[in-house]
């Protein structure tokens, strides 16, 4: 790589770092997606990482490494142009499920209902880029692990979540049921506030349930009820 080429700004040229590992691969998809080629993989190591044009004879390759013992990598030979015409296909082998997670996490968090099939498309408009509705929907499980952590996690909080929610509401009746095995079986929730305000409404009996489609999936049950001298609002 020429002297010029290494002072040229290009994204990929000699002496450029990128933070973590993660925006490294981000970057050479996104180049690789927006400038029509693709490129396969040499070497890929906890220290190293070495990528090659796909396309037989052309030079295209970028050889990167970690500095020291940091997760800092730097690249430290490159070949920015191409000998070759570029891919003529719509599907892009470097459209990885984690790309395109990446792509349409901040759109997924401002609008949870984003459907895969509107991925489809705006990968497309995006990026000219066909995906399968299977890889779509793989992407935004992805990317909702990234925002929202993982079911597993969530479970774990639930401790500490019932005892946060009896500090700030004092006199409210919160128990959580597991199994022998430490899993969560269920919660059952009522809060003094509702039960004390809903004793000066008129006699009614209410029961509601509300299946969860998560991973865990189960039932989210409401029982409310009063009478001249009680009331109760539960959720478990």
């Amino acid at each position: 790589m020429s002297d010029n080429e290494a002072s040229s700004g290009h994204p990929l040229s000699v002496g450029k770092t990128f933070e973590t590992f993660a925006s490294l691969k981000e970057t050479l998809a996104t180049l690789a997606i927006t400038e029509g080629f693709e490129f396969n993989t040499l070497r890929s190591s906890d220290r190293r990482y070495e990528v090659k044009c796909k396309a037989d004879g052309c030079n295209w390759h970028v050889y990167t490494r970690a500095i020291g013992k940091s997760v800092i990598y730097r690249v430290r030979n490159s070949q920015t142009e191409h000998e070759c015409y570029g891919i003529t296909h719509a599907g892009h082998t470097n459209a990885t499920v984690e790309f395109i997670a990446g792509k349409i996490e901040e759109k997924l968090a401002l609008q949870p209902g984003y459907k895969p099939a509107d991925i489809v498309k705006d990968m497309k408009t995006n990026f000219g880029v066909d995906i399968t509705y299977w890889k779509a929907w793989a992407a935004k499980e992805h990317a909702m692990v990234a925002i929202n952590g993982t079911h597993e996690e969530s479970y774990a909080q639930l401790p500490k979540y019932v005892e946060k929610l009896k500090e700030a509401n004092p006199g409210s009746y919160i128990t959580l049921d597991c199994t022998t095995e430490n899993k969560f079986r269920r919660v059952f929730v009522c809060l003094a506030a509702s039960a004390k305000g809903f004793i000066h409404c008129r006699p009614i009996l209410g029961l509601d349930g509300t299946h969860l489609k998560s991973k865990y999936q189960g039932i989210q049950v409401y029982y409310c009820s009063n009478s001249r001298n009680s009331s109760s609002c539960y959720s478990s």
